[in-house]
């Protein structure tokens, strides 16, 4: 898989992009599941951009990261359109609302001058946020996650939205509940891209060389994140074209790659 081809990919994927903000007159008919999909889908055109940027400026630390990153957004958008999709993304809008009000309640606990020293932070920021005030919030958010989970134990921490599909416990199960080719892909490449987030990538940076051990650059491969960057943003695009009822033919894979193609032959 060729960079030309991964700059199609994104290229359809902002134009999708465009035609599904076409179809509102502006901002304000936007309801918050529209902000909850679009945003994923948003997120994911830009980190393919800023992928793209990196490999071609040779710097591919981080890539595993970025491309984790947006493997997360395409499953979370997926598991979000696949039914309940309201519910869905009301659950994913509260988690992250909750983990936010978790921390600003911490932050309000700690000494000023340290947050200050530390954080540049001051106290008096924090002060418009009460102590109970999205107690609202954790309430509809409990009984969202609690309607769909046969367990009698909901997520009262915020982090485990996807509740809303049932007994999904984690994000491997989420993919499982997903079907055979996403749970492939968790194990094949987001365990993989997820050493690196959790800095256990170590030894990548090492090599032997005539028996000696020698420091030097992590072995990445191109045509990988190549790949991997057009297969996620167009399965994206592919979800997104459904939900916003907008023509999105199944030959467009095709045309990406005949672009890109021709690309190169008139370069």
């Amino acid at each position: 898989m060729s960079l030309a081809v991964a700059k199609s990919a994104i290229k359809s994927s902002e134009k999708l992009f465009q035609r599904v903000i076409g179809k509102f007159p502006d901002e304000s008919y936007l309801n918050k599941e529209d902000i909850v999909i679009i945003g994923l889908f948003i997120g994911i055109i830009k980190r393919s951009q800023s992928l793209l940027v990196l490999c071609e400026s040779k710097y591919y630390s981080g890539t595993d990261s970025i491309l984790r990153s947006i493997f997360e957004s395409k499953v979370y958008l997926d598991f979000i359109l696949k039914k309940h999709t309201k519910d869905r993304a009301k659950a994913y809008e509260y988690s992250l609302r909750i983990q936010h009000y978790k921390r600003i309640e911490w932050l309000q606990k700690q000494d000023e001058n340290v947050l200050l020293s530390k954080m540049n932070l001051k106290k008096e920021s924090l002060e418009s946020f009460k102590p109970g005030d999205h107690e609202e919030i954790k309430e509809e958010y409990f009984d969202l996650t609690k309607r769909y989970s046969k367990k009698e134990k909901a997520d009262y921490g915020g982090s485990k939205w996807y509740k809303v599909g049932g007994n999904i416990d984690t994000f491997e199960g989420l993919c499982e509940s997903l079907g055979q080719d996403c749970l492939m892909e968790y194990f094949i490449a987001f365990k993989t891209w997820s050493e690196e987030v959790h800095g256990r990538d170590a030894k990548r940076f090492f090599e032997h060389a005539e028996g000696s051990l020698v420091i030097g650059g992590a072995d990445y491969n191109d045509e990988s994140i190549f790949k991997w960057i057009t297969k996620l943003s167009m399965d994206a695009s592919e979800l997104m074209a459904r939900k916003y009822n907008i023509p999105y033919e199944k030959a467009v894979r095709d045309t990406v790659y005949l672009a890109a193609q021709q690309k190169n032959i008139n370069n």
